[in-house]
């Protein structure tokens, strides 16, 4: 049982902040372009064609976000649907993560929306657990917490086709030249890594090397991005305040970075791997629609 999300109390100054920032992309195959090559009818022509289309990655990113929770997580992550919540509410459960000498274990309340050109991901409710540490200093009122995360999606194949972009080809997070993660927000600011300094930003750019960035070369390939950044500002219990801050900080910036990137690659590798399935397997397309038919049907 997951203990209420307590908001942190007043009573705590919350002076020590982590800002952690990762994005990445994974490409993923094209469905086969119909020729008319082999003499078939107009007819028959469009219908393959129309078919092939329905299978293509825009499709699959605007699927009922309810069924983002068939996405396979690593290790003991995992991704539900918040019971007792709507389609939208779902409870990530992070593999534990080690700050000092404590481990613990987040568990992230968030709201999954979709857009037209994208799916967004936001929450600021986050309980703790694992050692009676956390009980006993009543870690989970010591801190604040955000995250917000955005995948968008580059679909050449509706693009040759002539239907224009799918989704907002949002490769703009990425540099032109290089195609390598931007530092800065959408609004012209400085992003959540620049923002926390140069160790952060030694980390973001040292996790990059690791990560597959930039659009793909190929016009046989689609690509998704992803966008994520997390902010969490802690009052430090004993005996860890006898630290200094500094130190923490950086601490805490490193584990939570490395936690970020190997969630997020594997996310991205699951996402990627269930498009594949979702394309290449009627059956498996049927399973889906009727699972989120299922679904709203339990929400009326």
């Amino acid at each position: 049982v997951v203990p209420s999300l307590a908001k942190p109390c007043r009573a705590f100054n919350l002076d020590t902040r982590i800002r952690v920032q990762s994005s990445t992309s994974v490409s993923v195959p094209n469905p086969p372009r119909i020729n008319n090559n082999d003499g078939v009818s107009r007819e028959k022509l469009s219908k393959q064609r129309q078919e092939t289309e329905s299978v293509a990655l825009s499709q699959y990113m605007t699927l009922p976000v309810e069924q983002y929770a068939l996405v396979p997580m690593p290790l003991n992550s995992t991704l539900s649907r918040m019971p007792g919540g709507t389609t939208s509410d779902f409870e990530l459960v992070v593999p534990p993560v080690t700050f000092l000498w404590l481990e613990v274990q987040p568990v992230v309340h968030a709201i999954v929306t979709l857009e037209e050109d994208r799916v967004r991901i936001a929450g600021d409710r986050c309980t703790l657990r694992g050692s009676p540490f956390i009980s006993r200093v009543r870690l989970n009122e010591r801190f604040s917490f955000n995250v917000e995360s955005e995948l968008t999606w580059n679909d050449t194949f509706v693009a040759d086709a002539g239907n224009g972009c799918g989704g907002s080809g949002n490769e703009g997070a990425y540099s032109a030249r290089t195609g390598t993660p931007s530092l800065m927000d959408d609004d012209g600011g400085l992003g959540a890594a620049a923002e926390g300094g140069a160790s952060t930003a030694a980390l973001l750019s040292e996790s990059q090397s690791e990560l597959n960035t930039g659009p793909p070369t190929s016009a046989q390939s689609s690509t998704i991005f992803a966008r994520t950044k997390i902010e969490v500002d802690v009052d430090v219990p004993r005996p860890f305040s006898a630290v200094p801050r500094r130190i923490i900080e950086r601490t805490g910036d490193k584990a939570m970075q490395i936690s970020l990137n190997y969630i997020l690659r594997s996310f991205m590798k699951g996402l990627a791997g269930d498009y594949q399935k979702w394309a290449g397997d009627p059956e498996y397309r049927k399973y889906r629609s009727e699972l989120a038919l299922e679904q709203e049907q339990e929400l009326q």
